[in-house]
């Protein structure tokens, strides 16, 4: 097996599928699963850094240690194992998925679930890929009178594609869910607990609802994306094998806690009070749920229509060491281990009031600024 050391290569961060690594002379460059990305749009003078490298369809299997102190990653590529070593440390942002994923593979997780495996434990840390939350959404609609025009159909059509690389105009400018809510149901707590998306998109849910309109596809209609903010359900990641290339087993644990489907409710009767305001009455002729829908009525919606936001986070999170669940110091070193970090959306202990792009990327942002400035 091959061993790289690029350069002085000194710090390495690592994700499934693509590896990136600093000297340390310059800023770090934090790499994806939720910290600041390198992309085409990237000014070329980062490109362009001599301490920086990156190995795009590298499929990060392992991290490497000297007794308890990580030194590298092993990765494949091009049917190839390599190893990089990493002589200050690694630095680990794969996602809330991934990052689990890959510190059970290298021996960090619970231990007798990585026995079970024939995984060597180097560290029992039963947290690692506990805590999982994600936000669900769900979606109320509006249907408008006849002759009312101005939403735009969710299929969109060759010719607006067309315009829109012609010109960058036209429906196909238009992008979903762009109106942007907060609200709380709850006067006591500081922070919203629900967000709305409106968007100017008919949505019948595959025929289900408005099925008794028979013009409906010809009527202008919207909806409006209801998201829990901070559901109670917990959910949680394990291996499926050792194999690195086999998806790990995620339970999301959606609506697990009754607590949810009741704020749910609330959340969505307090949303639902939109669709009957002067500004959407003209395409309010027929909504879903009714006016007078039941409880019952919202409850079986969230079970049929709840999505995911794709924000997942806590599968190694962030506290106080004191606390066996705790994945990581705040500090973002990975306990019980010398020279691992992470730094992506895994370390939040919870969700955040919104979407969970730019607080990521912030943490990016403290966790170089927290290694760069620590004696690794």
């Amino acid at each position: 097996m091959p061993s790289w050391k690029p350069g002085s290569g000194r710090v390495a961060t690592s994700t499934p599928s693509r590896l990136t690594w600093s000297t340390g002379s310059r800023r770090p460059f934090q790499n994806t699963g939720g910290a600041p990305r390198l992309t085409p749009c990237s000014p070329p003078e980062v490109r362009k850094r001599p301490n920086l490298t990156v190995l795009t369809g590298a499929h990060a299997t392992r991290i490497l240690f000297h007794g308890r102190r990580a030194n590298g990653v092993r990765y494949t590529r091009n049917g190839q194992s390599v190893e990089l070593r990493a002589r200050r440390g690694v630095v680990l942002a794969a996602g809330a998925y991934n990052t689990p994923q890959l510190l059970m593979l290298s021996g960090i997780g619970p231990a007798q679930h990585l026995r079970s495996l024939g995984i060597d434990v180097v560290a029992d840390v039963p947290g690692v890929g506990a805590n999982l939350q994600d936000h669900l959404g769900v979606r109320l609609r509006g249907l408008g009178r006849r002759g009312t025009t101005g939403s735009i159909p969710m299929a969109a059509k060759d010719e607006w594609i067309q315009q829109w690389l012609r010109d960058r105009s036209g429906p196909a400018n238009y992008f979903q869910e762009n109106n942007v809510g907060f609200f709380k149901t709850n006067r006591r707590t500081p922070w919203p607990d629900f967000e709305a998306l409106l968007s100017y998109n008919p949505n019948f849910g595959n025929g289900t609802y408005f099925a008794d309109v028979p013009d409906k596809d010809n009527r202008a209609g919207y909806y409006i994306l209801v998201v829990q903010l901070h559901p109670h359900s917990r959910g949680s990641l394990q291996l499926a094998s050792p194999d690195p290339t086999a998806a790990p087993v995620i339970n999301p644990g959606y609506l697990s806690d009754p607590r949810d489907i009741d704020q749910f409710v609330t959340g969505l009767r307090r949303a639902h009070r939109l669709l009957t305001t002067k500004t959407l009455e003209p395409y309010s002729e027929f909504v879903y749920p009714a006016v007078n829908a039941t409880d019952d009525v919202y409850r079986d919606l969230i079970r049929a229509d709840a999505g995911t936001m794709y924000h997942p986070v806590g599968t190694a999170r962030m506290g106080h060491l004191s606390d066996p669940q705790v994945v990581v110091n705040p500090d973002f070193q990975v306990r019980d281990v010398a020279g691992l970090y992470v730094a992506d959306a895994s370390v939040f202990p919870h969700l955040v009031s919104g979407h969970t792009m730019a607080p990521t990327m912030y943490l990016g942002e403290v966790a170089a600024a927290a290694i760069r400035n620590r004696s690794v």
